[in-house]
């Protein structure tokens, strides 16, 4: 196998993959088809553990987009790069535009991502992000993605299994930092602590409905970087950090 390392923020990201020709984005995509689909159960779940986030205590800055420019936070454009609120989130639910837990977590953790990027991590909204974020994860961990499919969860192959190991070099650090929290979350098996700032994933230890998971996000941040426009990627040093209040 080989070890290639990415930083993601300020965790070096180690994957394991096999040696082998690289797959075409083309053949990620169709590698996806083994997934399935009817996710409704699971999606509606995702729809409580919303509703139940969105009436904390601390949810309050998080309803509606940033207004930075009543705010004066000119720089806030510059640094956050997609914006993102779980009004905007619930809408998405509602119009049933998220295809799987996953992409709807995503979401949910940028608006945290977010906060925490662009405030001081001693600030009052830094730490709202991050005590809502953990009941975020608390909750979420808890959804069944594969309730209600009526269908077998099919093994990955081998071949899929390359063609997903080569596309996660496609997308941004800042999207591979999702695929990492969502492992975490829903495969605690795949995930090894090499050292305090060095991760690997083991991709064989995947389980099946975590793997069709992980494969749907990626494929769809695969788009964006396979056309030449990569979102910046990682989160803003401590520097660039601002309080908005």
């Amino acid at each position: 196998t080989l070890r290639e390392a990415r930083r993601v923020g300020r965790v070096q990201i180690a994957l394991v993959r096999p040696i082998v020709a690289a797959c075409s984005s083309e053949a990620f995509a169709m590698a996806g088809a083994g997934a399935g689909g009817g996710m409704s159960e699971a999606m509606a779940s995702c729809k409580r553990v919303h509703a139940a986030v969105m009436n904390h205590r601390d949810a309050g800055p998080f309803l509606e987009k940033v207004d930075w420019e009543a705010w004066g936070l000119l720089d806030y454009p510059v640094i956050i790069k997609k914006p993102m609120d779980l009004g905007l989130i619930q809408r998405r639910l509602d119009a049933g535009e998220y295809e799987s837990p996953a992409q709807y977590a995503a979401d949910v953790h940028l608006v945290f991502d977010n906060c925490m990027t662009y405030n001081r991590d001693d600030s009052e909204y830094h730490q709202m992000a991050a005590r809502l974020k953990h009941v975020f994860d608390t909750k979420f961990a808890k959804v069944k993605w594969d309730a209600g499919t009526g269908a077998d969860i099919t093994a990955p192959t081998v071949a899929q299994k390359k063609a997903f190991s080569q596309s996660v070099y496609q997308i941004t650090s800042e999207e591979l930092g999702k695929v990492v929290q969502i492992l975490d979350q829903r495969c605690e098996a795949c995930i090894k602590q090499i050292d305090p700032d060095d991760v690997e994933i083991d991709i064989d230890a995947i389980d099946a409905a975590t793997f069709w998971e992980v494969v749907k996000y990626v494929n769809d941040c695969l788009p964006a970087a396979a056309g030449g426009k990569k979102k910046g990627g990682g989160m803003a040093g401590p520097a660039a950090k601002r309080a908005r209040t």
